[in-house]
């Protein structure tokens, strides 16, 4: 009940972004979800959609909270049965679990992994029972777990074998029939897959449309569009395997904090000496699950092995002693393990200090997150202030909550979202901008935009002030076109014509970011280095932050073009109103204006205290406006690459992923790598408030030998935007 309560204290109520987003459709519309296509998730989600109690999107979400609170009752019922005792340190386990980062983000969000938890906790609850009925509810909640997601064939395997080992023990004809009854209830929960070709059939949302054959059917369960994704870092790149398999201390600090880990190790060793049977089954699932999440190439490593975080938690239940009682004011066990009654409550209030320690740490991030609202803002936004039958081409990220909004709240039917799924070795970039150049629709937008890859497919893009995406045009734009026909403030050397400097909000906070869009036009030719800048001023006369946009010396007289920028906000920039100013410059001449200004303020922006961060440790590197810092880089050789780690620090829960690019050069030398933080482990959507994470980059040096300057780059995934450093420090090395 109380994990219920607090679940329910930080659901998200609104629309949510990726899968979840794409899960809110499927459920309110009993469509088909990506492979394996999750029928039961699809059926149960969607009854709980439609129930007639309140928005759809809150009863979707209670259903992961409920369904996650009746996951922690059976780890405190297997932790009763494995400790064969009543006492209170049984909801130890489940309170470490109920407070681990991944489980409580999952139980607050619509998501398929609630479910993959609760099959595998009830799996090893009945595992436990050692009866006939044990033994069948055991295979049925197999069958279902399989029939959920397959992945749980891997532990679920080890537990059967645990069970079908103890149950072996008895009487021949109780053996056969109670097998016999399991294994056919463990199949007939299969039929669950049925729901994939009749709703294929029906033509029901994000139907493949291919569904119709025995083939078509196991390809789309068995993610053959995937394939290449299993045990990718065992086959396709094994010189990263050692570095995938070493993220489990940083997984597991990520779960649980610096401390419970060495606990559950202490646990599993006692475990082990006390029931090695049993201790031996947990080890393997957890080793066999983690293994195969850990070499699957995907950015949600650590929503993947939930099971594997369950079972660490059961694990604590060796913490305590086989069978509790009192004898002589003690609390005596079997095994000859005696304490005193007040050692073991002092043992357990430890641990209860560090579980209570990650309560008070996650709660104002989940809090915080309960209360954002800002994926419903930008698609809502998108959607509404989108021209009349448009076509907004989109990444997953801001595909699935247009959807949502489109299909539960029948927003702006005439608009169509496309989702660009990348495909094939072309470079994601421009296969998004041959997407968008080949739709025949009257107005076309793109939430991604990358200038060198639109210009070759002969697009220009104007960033929209209203929504966060950009309208797409056919090349050359002029300033006939109806977004860029404002009179022109501002002149540069009689051939920079600014038009257009508008920040996204009047309000900045110290220690943050904001974003300008500059839109330009070409009075006369451009010269090979003719740059703008769109600065922020200390009142002394300082640089506090700034942006410059190179200009393309092949634009024509009369075309147009525009970016989207971000700037930062210096932490000691001080309160009150601030001009923003843009000029021009080649070099070291900077451009007047007729009425012969330099750098003219365009707006006045009011700098206000930040209050959405935490306060920034004083050894920090470099500071990413209010999103991140980071805290360490070291770089070390290892044969012919160079091993760059960085250690993070959130300074918020993070809603934006982000991608980190480290950029090393010397003399004649130049490398990068782009990627998610710990080797695609851990995105930044997954970090709260002072998560802490050490992210890996592997970059060949190709036999260079000599001095290496480093530098950390980070911007959004979806958009490209940089986030703003507040602090600049560079990297270095010498191989």
């Amino acid at each position: 009940m109380a994990g219920l309560l607090l679940y329910s204290a930080t659901l998200q109520t609104d629309v949510q972004a990726a899968d979840s987003g794409e899960f809110q459709v499927v459920a309110w519309t009993f469509g088909i979800a990506h492979p394996p296509g999750y029928p039961l998730f699809t059926l149960i989600s969607g009854l709980f959609a439609h129930l007639p109690l309140g928005s759809p999107y809150t009863q979707m979400a209670f259903m992961s909270a409920l369904v996650s609170a009746i996951t922690l009752v059976l780890v405190a019922a297997s932790t009763a049965k494995i400790t064969q005792t009543q006492h209170f340190s049984t909801l130890l386990p489940a309170l470490a679990l109920a407070t681990s980062t991944t489980f409580w983000a999952q139980a607050t969000t619509v998501n398929i992994r609630s479910l993959t938890a609760f099959f595998i906790a009830l799996m090893l609850w009945t595992m436990l029972q050692n009866t006939r009925w044990g033994l069948i509810l055991f295979f049925a909640a197999f069958g279902l777990g399989v029939g959920h997601h397959l992945s749980l064939l891997f532990p679920g395997a080890v537990f059967a074998v645990y069970i079908l080992l103890n149950w072996l023990r008895s009487g021949a004809t109780r053996r056969a029939h109670a097998i016999g009854l399991a294994v056919i209830i463990a199949a007939a929960s299969q039929l669950v897959w049925l729901y994939l070709p009749i709703r294929d059939a029906a033509n029901a949302r994000f139907a493949p449309g291919n569904l119709n054959t025995f083939a078509n059917v196991l390809y789309h369960i068995r993610g053959g569009g995937f394939e290449g994704d299993m045990l990718y870092f065992v086959f396709k790149e094994p010189q990263l395997l050692w570095d995938r398999l070493a993220l489990l201390p940083q997984l597991l600090t990520f779960q649980f904090g610096p401390v419970l880990p060495w606990l559950m190790a202490l646990a599993a060793l006692s475990l082990f000496i006390r029931r090695t049977w049993l201790a031996c089954t947990l080890l393997l699932a957890f080793a066999l699950h983690l293994f195969i999440t850990l070499t699957y190439r995907a950015p949600q490593t650590v929503e993947y092995a939930l099971p594997v975080w369950l079972i660490a938690c059961v694990g604590l239940a060796g913490m305590g002693n086989l069978k509790f009682k009192m004898e002589n004011g003690k609390l005596g066990s079997k095994n000859a393990f005696n304490f005193p009654f007040f050692i073991l409550n002092f043992k357990f209030a430890i641990l209860m200090v560090f579980v209570g320690l990650n309560f008070s740490q996650r709660l104002p991030s989940f809090v915080a997150l309960a209360n954002d609202h800002s994926v419903r803002d930008a698609a809502q936004r998108t959607l509404e202030n989108a021209a009349p039958n448009s076509h907004i081409f989109a990444q997953w990220h801001q595909s699935t909550p247009m959807w949502a909004v489109q299909s539960i709240d029948g927003l702006r039917p005439d608009v169509t979202v496309e989702y660009v799924d990348p495909r094939g070795g072309e470079a994601y970039a421009t296969q998004f901008a041959r997407r968008v150049a080949q739709s025949t629709a009257p107005a076309r937008y793109a939430t991604s935009y990358d200038a060198t890859a639109f210009a070759a497919a002969n697009l220009c893009a104007i960033p929209q002030q209203a929504i966060p995406v950009w309208e797409v045009f056919s090349c050359p734009l002029t300033s006939a076109k109806p977004s860029a026909t404002a009179p022109s403030p501002l002149l540069f050397d009689g051939r920079i014509d600014v038009f257009s400097v508008k920040p996204d909000r009047e309000a900045i906070q110290q220690g943050g970011r904001f974003e300008v869009i500059v839109i330009w036009r070409a009075a006369a030719g451009f010269v090979d280095g003719d740059s703008l800048s769109v600065r922020l001023m200390y009142p002394d006369g300082r640089l506090a932050s700034n942006i410059d946009l190179r200009l393309d010396p092949q634009q024509q007289p009369g075309q147009v073009q525009a970016r989207r920028i971000t700037l930062g906000v210096p932490l000691d920039l001080p309160l009150g109103p601030r001009p923003l100013l843009i000029g021009a410059y080649r070099g070291g001449q900077i451009f007047k204006t007729p009425a012969n200004n330099d750098f003219v303020a365009v707006e006045s922006l009011l700098v206000q205290p930040n209050t959405s961060a935490i306060t920034q440790p004083p050894s920090a590197l470099i500071r990413f406006a209010d999103q991140m810092q980071l805290m360490a880089a070291n770089i070390q050789r290892r044969g012919d690459v160079a091993i760059v780690d960085l250690d993070w620090l959130a300074l918020q829960p993070l809603t934006t992923d982000y991608i980190v690019s480290v950029r090393l050069e010397g003399d004649g030398f130049f490398k990068s790598h782009d990627g998610v933080p710990a080797l695609g482990a851990i995105p930044t959507l997954k970090w709260l408030a002072g998560s802490r994470i050490t992210d890996r980059h592997v970059i060949a040096l190709g036999g260079y030998r000599g001095p290496l300057r480093g530098r950390v780059v980070v911007y959004d995934s979806a958009t490209g935007l940089l986030l703003p450093k507040l602090s600049r420090e560079v990297l270095s090395a010498e191989f």
